[in-house]
């Protein structure tokens, strides 16, 4: 419901929120870079859990399509296999 009802930049801070509880250990710090764009920090996940960032990616694509935004960009830049200290993902739409 609150995907519906919320602005594409509402929308990302909800989700950043929801996804602390479910990702144990896990620290989310989304950052809204300007009225169309956003990136988001995941801290605490290792290179085996790979997987998870197709979930992710499908699920903020989806969450901002159902909330209005046009033109969606969602990608890693610095992606969980990776195995850095964090992972980010950046989100732009119109």
């Amino acid at each position: 419901m609150f995907v519906r009802l919320g602005s594409p930049e509402f929308v990302i801070r909800r989700i950043a929120a929801v996804h602390s509880t479910y990702f144990d250990g896990v620290q989310i710090i989304p950052e809204m870079k300007g009225s169309n764009s956003a990136t988001i920090q995941y801290v605490g996940f290792s290179r085996n859990h790979r997987i998870m960032g197709f979930a992710i990616l499908g699920f903020f694509r989806k969450a901002l399509e159902i909330s209005g935004a046009k033109k969606i960009d969602v990608h890693f830049t610095v992606p969980i296999e990776a195995g850095e200290k964090f992972c980010e993902l950046a989100l732009s739409w119109d």
